[in-house]
This record gives C-alpha cells, structure tokens and sequence, in this order.
C-alpha cells in the first residue's frame, strides 16, 4: 500500500474493502467464513508494523509504549507484538558528562597525545593515575521506577527524599593501571589551601602498595576543578612529577 497514505487512511481503505467483501457476500449469499479477507487484514498488520515501528525508530525512539499506543491508536498488546517480532528490546539510558563544543578538541589532542606516547611505550596508559572527586548527599538518588509496595488496597506508601538536616560528604578516588587509590575524604569546601594539604600529607601515604618504579615514572591527572588549578597546587605538582 502506498507509504504516501496516512494511517488513518490505510486503515479506512481496509476497513472499507473488508465491509464490500462481507456486503458482496449478502447479496451473493455466500457465508462469511469463506471470504477471503486475508489479504485486507494482512495489509492492516502491515501498516500496523510500519507506522509502529516509524514511530518508534525515526520519530523518537525514546517514545514509550504508553504513548505509542496515543500516536498509532492501537492497543499496547499489539505494540509490544509488533517490537517483539523485530526484535526491539527496551534499554537503559546511561547519564553522562556533559561536553561544550570547546571540549571536543581538548579530548581529541589529549587522545593523540596518549597514542604518541604509546607508539613509544605500549604501557604507557598503565602508569597515569585518574582521579577525581564526587560529593554525596543524604538525598541519594531514588529510583521510583523500581520501588513498589504490593497491597490488595493502595496503602498511599511515601519515602522521605528531601530533609531539614541536610549533610554531604566529598570523596575522591582514583585508580592506576590494576590499583585503586582510595577512597579518601576531602574537606567538604575544596580550595586551593585544602587541596595542596591533601596532596602533600594525604596522597602520599595512598602510595604505599604500589611498586616504586611505577611511583616514579607515575603521571599525575585530574579533572578541571578550580582548586587544582591554583598556582600553589601546580607549582607543587610541576615539581613533584616533572613533565608529567
């Protein structure tokens, strides 16, 4: 059937040639059982498939089955068929950092950096140690979606998410080559005074498992938080790991 057709108008093409079947077959006293209206409801199924799945691939394929069934106006049963049979599965969306256009040709000299020093050094990666830091609250995170009470009436359930006392807590940890370092706490307002503390007297004692060969040659990095850009900060780590 021809693309060019809205929904609505396939369906009233099928739906009108299925009733000039069972109509002819009144008047041709035929029973109803042996017409063949095969071909009209299969080309519904069709239709039901393409609009289905165009809905779901190319218009928005974030688009739950709920609101699938409002935009097809067909029943969610027949939906859930329809991505089984194309083998459509449900999954999970990840949170990610977000990244300003300006990032990008950051990540990309930094990734052509890392392949010169490995065309040098194939273990190179093995010796930079990532850090970085996370503040947790007492709110967490709650995930609704997972959580349900099961009762033969609604027992109205509720779960305390926002709090008159309120506390956080700044960890930082970080991991090199198989090796974490960490997690360590850090003062809840980081300056550049706290920061330079923490490496000074903190990190080093973090260090005491690893080899000592991979502590000297070890690269120092970590994120773009304002503390660790104070001059202090990188005058003690421009001589604590020179070049690195």
């Amino acid at each position: 059937m021809d693309n060019t057709y809205t929904f609505d108008e396939q369906t009233d093409m099928v739906v009108k040639e299925t009733v000039v079947e069972v109509r002819a077959s009144i008047i041709e006293d035929i029973p109803i059982a042996e017409l063949q209206i095969i071909r009209p409801l299969k080309i519904l199924k069709d239709v039901l498939e393409k609009m289905v799945l165009k809905a779901n691939r190319h218009e928005n394929p974030e688009t739950s089955v709920t609101l699938l069934e409002t935009q097809v106006r067909v029943s969610k049963s027949i939906i859930n068929r329809v991505l089984t049979e194309q083998l459509i599965r449900r999954f999970h969306i990840q949170p990610v950092q977000e990244l300003l256009p300006h990032d990008l040709a950051a990540r990309l000299q930094f990734s052509q950096i890392i392949q010169q020093y490995r065309a040098d050094d194939m273990d190179f990666h093995k010796k930079i140690l990532f850090t970085d830091e996370s503040c947790f609250t007492r709110r967490g995170i709650t995930n609704l979606h997972n959580q349900h009470v099961y009762a033969d009436e609604n027992p109205h359930a509720i779960i305390t998410k926002s709090f008159q006392r309120v506390f956080s807590i700044n960890v930082r940890m970080g991991f090199i080559n198989n090796s974490l370092i960490g997690p360590i706490r850090l003062p809840n307002r980081l300056d550049g005074n706290s920061y330079l503390d923490f490496l000074q007297n903190t990190l080093p004692d973090l260090f005491d498992d690893l080899p000592l060969n991979l502590r000297n040659q070890m690269y120092f990095m970590h994120d773009g938080a304002p503390p660790h850009f104070a001059r202090i900060v990188r005058e003690y780590l421009n001589e604590q790991f020179p070049d690195r």
